[in-house]
């Protein structure tokens, strides 16, 4: 028996950022302002001074997958699913930062794009008598604008001239360059023990182990992952 679902869905988002520009502390003392005093700080921000950037984009993700029961306690199952992560606010607006002891200047972007991902799966589920359950999937994940932040730029690709922070680093949020891919392997278990006699019924076990294989560094995403855990039903 074979079970299919197709889906599609059209998103249109606009965007409005607001940058603003601030002075280094050495061009704000130059002045003759201190940078603890009021002027001092109006001087820096431009007196609150922002400018305001415009963009849309729109996007449509398609879903779909299939089940198949091999038999009653057997399912197979492939599937594939278009997903968006939009930049967060800080990358996209707001206020530069400048780090005079480390000469480094961060900057927001505008122009950033969302990341986009399509996502590949397949599984196999064989469920255990009377409650329980055992795993085996793999997926592939593909992403396009991948987003990177602290990537050091050019000074005039974010609306600065090198003259305006000499000897300064710049530094800002980028979209990668080309597809990268995340591959990933996982076993599963989980079981109501209702085998076991008396008050032992409800103990129940869970566990998987997940092996993630990636064609480049990725913050936040270990190579691999395992959790287990005992639960207990009373009554």
């Amino acid at each position: 028996k074979a079970r299919f679902d197709l889906g599609l869905r059209y998103e249109k988002t606009k965007t409005e950022a607001a940058v603003s520009d601030v002075r280094p502390d050495k061009e704000v003392t130059d002045a003759g302002y201190a940078l603890n005093t009021v002027e001092g700080v109006l001087y820096k921000y431009k007196n609150g001074q922002q400018n305001t950037r415009h963009g849309s984009y729109d996007d449509w993700f398609v879903s779909g997958g299939v089940k198949y029961d091999f038999t009653k306690k057997l399912v197979g199952q492939l599937a594939f699913s278009d997903a968006i992560l939009r930049p967060d606010y800080g990358n996209l607006g707001g206020v530069t930062s400048v780090n005079d002891n480390t000469q480094t200047v961060t900057v927001p972007n505008p122009e950033l794009k969302p990341e986009h991902s399509r996502k590949y799966y397949a599984g196999l589920q064989y469920f255990l008598e009377p409650s329980g359950m055992v795993g085996l999937s793999y997926y592939k994940l593909r992403l396009n604008d991948m987003q990177q932040p602290g990537l050091t730029v050019d000074p005039e690709s974010v609306g600065y001239s090198p003259s305006d922070y000499p000897g300064y680093t710049f530094v800002s949020a980028q979209n990668g360059i080309g597809t990268f891919e995340t591959d990933g392997v996982t076993f599963e278990y989980n079981q109501q023990l209702t085998f076991l006699p008396g008050a032992l019924k409800g103990l129940g076990l869970y566990g998987s182990v997940t092996r993630v294989i990636a064609d480049g560094v990725r913050i936040g995403v270990p190579n691999r992952v395992a959790n287990w855990g005992a639960r207990y039903r009373y009554g």
